[in-house]
């Protein structure tokens, strides 16, 4: 069904979490958003998708219209929160490791 948006969302949202190919996975979001442009959750997975890539403005953006179109969205996602936050900084979430200490 190439108009329905919560098909193209969940095939984004596989592509994001389930393949860890983020660059399908925000073409399939932007087709999404373009049936349904009122979705905070569209929204909020092409912002992952994007801040995954590094792409920490083009993230802070699309988290700015997740809280613009739901203001409550991100209250009950932890994680999200912490990558929208991150996104603004212009750095990296999950933060790297440092690396293990040889013990040679």
């Amino acid at each position: 069904m190439p108009d329905d948006p919560e098909g193209w969302l969940r095939l984004g949202e596989a592509h994001l979490r389930l393949a860890g190919d983020p660059r399908a996975a925000i073409e399939e979001l932007q087709v999404s958003l373009r049936i349904e442009p009122h979705s905070a959750r569209g929204y909020g997975a092409l912002g992952a998708a994007l801040h995954t890539l590094g792409e920490y403005p083009e993230a802070a953006a699309s988290f700015a219209e997740v809280q613009r179109l739901d203001p409550d969205y991100l209250t009950n996602r932890p994680a999200l929160r912490e990558m929208e936050a991150a996104s603004r900084r212009g750095t990296a979430w999950p933060p790297a490791l440092p690396p293990a200490a040889s013990g040679s």
